[in-house]
């Protein structure tokens, strides 16, 4: 069986990579949408960047303090469900952009299947996006095996853009995958003797987008370590510009507000930091 796993390569606009940093460092943690795992958050943008601005080297911010939100079916951690009653409506925009990431694998996928047992293109093509945790990883934090088995509808793609720092990312594979097929250059799975699985490392880097369907969809996967980079090659030149205007501008008081000292801050926190939004449908509608 093909893995069916995808990773395409700086494929996200710089629109959406502005999109996306924007509502997940400002928007979406202080919106009634989401949950996180923090007791006590700012409750609306101005308090979010009042607190963010007011950080000092003995107090991190609320932000510097962020490991994950929830969006539409809320994730529980501890019993590991998706309860009916903790749903909050999708982001619209981040919908239409998940779905039209899986849309370019729904064109794709039938030029490969030649006989191989893929998903059908259906499942990409009318992919409803219904739950995304978005990850933010800081300094040491790294993620142990796991798999996304939660979800009713495991046959519909989960969807993986990554933000920011590059990051080692390794997927258990029943089948042994020689190196020239692995999704990045100079790479070679390592055999797991205690299974008898391939582990594949894959380098992660800023504004690429996973895809996992078909026996991937249900591999272990982890996130071991982040990498260093060079984030002014690789984000767009405008961004941190950009965003400090919307920071700016979501501030009642943003005229009286230093640009620089926003910039400065925001470029310190996106340098360090890795941003992982992971999408998936969880029912068949």
């Amino acid at each position: 069986m093909r893995l069916e796993f995808f990773v395409l390569r700086g494929a996200l606009s710089d629109d959406a990579v502005k999109f996306l940093y924007f509502n997940a460092l400002l928007s979406w943690p202080t919106e009634s949408c989401s949950r996180s795992h923090l007791s006590c958050i700012p409750e609306n943008k101005i308090d979010w960047l009042d607190n963010f601005l007011a950080k000092s080297y003995s107090r991190q911010s609320a932000l510097e303090q962020l490991r994950w939100i929830t969006l539409g079916y809320h994730y529980d951690w501890t019993n590991k469900t998706y309860p009916e009653e903790c749903y909050s409506p999708f982001p619209e925009d981040a919908s239409k952009l998940f779905q039209s990431i899986s849309s370019v694998i729904a064109a794709f996928l039938p030029s490969i299947q030649k006989g191989s047992p893929l998903t059908a293109a259906n499942r990409y093509s009318n992919f409803v996006p219904q739950a995304a945790i978005v990850n933010y990883y800081r300094k040491k934090t790294t993620m142990g095996f796991h798999v996304d088995a939660a979800e009713p509808n495991r046959l519909a793609p989960l969807i993986s853009v990554s933000l920011g720092r590059p990051c080692i990312f390794l997927l258990e594979a029943s089948e042994n995958i020689p190196g020239p097929q692995l999704p990045h250059e100079g790479a070679a799975g390592v055999l797991d003797e205690s299974t008898g699985n391939t582990i594949l490392p894959i380098i992660l880097h800023h504004g690429d987008v996973l895809i996992s369907g078909g026996s991937s969809r249900l591999a272990y996967h982890a996130v071991p370590k982040l990498l260093c980079w060079d984030m002014k090659t690789q984000l767009p030149s405008d961004l941190l510009s950009d965003l400090s205007n919307n920071f700016i501008q979501a501030h009642p008081l943003g005229n009286a507000l230093s640009k620089s000292e926003v910039q400065s801050s925001l470029e310190a926190y996106v340098h360090s930091t890795r941003v992982n939004m992971n999408v998936r449908q969880v029912t068949e509608s």
